[in-house]
């Protein structure tokens, strides 16, 4: 039994690094092909791993992120000092606003507000998805100290599908850096496009994004990076 809890953890900290592949996680983890499926199996079942569909990588599952809702818990400061300043940006923009965490290459959404419009983006409070990718990955991975950042790199490139945009975000962080922002268009969801800024005085890396149409977006993109702007430093200035 100690041995299986060995293994499901050994398992869950090679997946927050970034291995992802069935025949990676068998050797980091040093298991037989059929032992680690029947684990991963009832990882699955579990909550604890998802499987893609697209690719059949493993990635960390649900449970996990809502275990660390004592995650939420710990950043109930910032949610309760940026609630108000959402809900003006949200007012402002007239579009769905959201703050992002950082947690083993993920990003976790700590807080959103939707777009009062009919037509809008939104994934939902809790929503886990890669670093990688996005307006908010964009500019979680900006802010990384850089052995952090090459760590995460030189993991996740045992994924040759993630080589390319690897090489291309890697080769955008020193402009995201300088600007300050980052935007993504049509990246993960075709018609969809949003733009990211730092919140600073945190302990690790926090976003604020503003998500919409890409038609609205583009319309409006000044407005939203100045509202952006000016929301993030009055959160900043809270913490």
């Amino acid at each position: 039994m100690s041995r299986s809890l060995e293994n499901v953890a050994a398992i869950l900290k090679c997946m927050s690094g970034g291995v992802n592949k069935f025949t990676d996680i068998c050797g980091e983890v040093n298991l037989p092909k059929s032992s680690a499926h029947r684990l991963l199996s009832a990882m699955i079942r579990s909550g604890f791993v998802l499987q893609s569909a697209t690719n059949r990588h493993y990635y960390i599952g649900p449970l996990v992120f809502s275990l660390a809702a004592g995650s939420l818990e710990h950043h109930q400061h910032l949610i309760i000092n940026s609630q108000d300043e959402m809900k003006r940006l949200r007012d402002v923009t007239r579009e769905t606003v959201a703050i992002h965490v950082s947690s083993g290459g993920y990003k976790f959404c700590l807080e959103e507000l939707e777009s009062p419009e009919s037509i809008r983006y939104a994934k939902g409070k809790g929503a886990v998805d890669s670093n990688f990718f996005g307006a908010a990955g964009k500019m979680l991975v900006a802010q990384f100290k850089e052995e952090e950042l090459q760590l995460l790199i030189r993991r996740k490139r045992s994924d040759k599908e993630s080589n390319e945009y690897l090489r291309e975000l890697v080769a955008d962080l020193s402009r995201i850096r300088e600007q300050g922002y980052a935007e993504s268009i049509g990246e993960r969801i075709p018609g969809a496009a949003s733009m990211s800024v730092p919140v600073m005085n945190y302990f690790c890396p926090i976003t604020l994004s503003v998500i919409a149409p890409e038609g609205r977006f583009v319309e409006k993109r000044s407005i939203i990076l100045k509202e952006l702007k000016r929301s993030a430093k009055r959160i900043s200035d809270k913490l």
